[in-house]
């Protein structure tokens, strides 16, 4: 739904700074005030900044990593950052997000 007013609710404490301003633009853009979707939204905003964490660490350290018999396995971090665009997605799928204005918060 497209926003109708000027009212954004600050941000929830927590968010990145980039999910901050991705809560502007989407208050912006949407009119989201209802509280369940407030909720929605910082949840698929939690999860981008889980996403994000874990990909630094995944490009930091790679992708597998040795287990105790010396055997490749998949860093435990690559399903937090796989589950967590996920969970981002489908919160702003629920939401009937656009995500190219998001890309221009970037």
């Amino acid at each position: 739904m497209k926003k109708s007013d000027s009212i954004i609710p600050p941000a929830p404490k927590g968010l990145s700074a980039t999910a901050r301003q991705w809560w502007k633009k989407i208050h912006q853009e949407y009119e989201l005030l209802e509280p369940d979707r407030l909720l929605l939204l910082e949840a698929g905003l939690q999860s981008y900044d889980r996403w994000q964490a874990a990909r630094a660490v995944l490009d930091r350290e790679g992708v597998t990593v040795l287990d105790r018999f010396s055997q490749a396995k998949m860093h435990p971090l690559f399903f937090v950052e796989r589950d967590s665009r996920l969970s981002m997605l489908r919160s702003f799928r629920q939401l009937g997000l656009d995500l190219a204005p998001l890309d221009e918060a970037r």
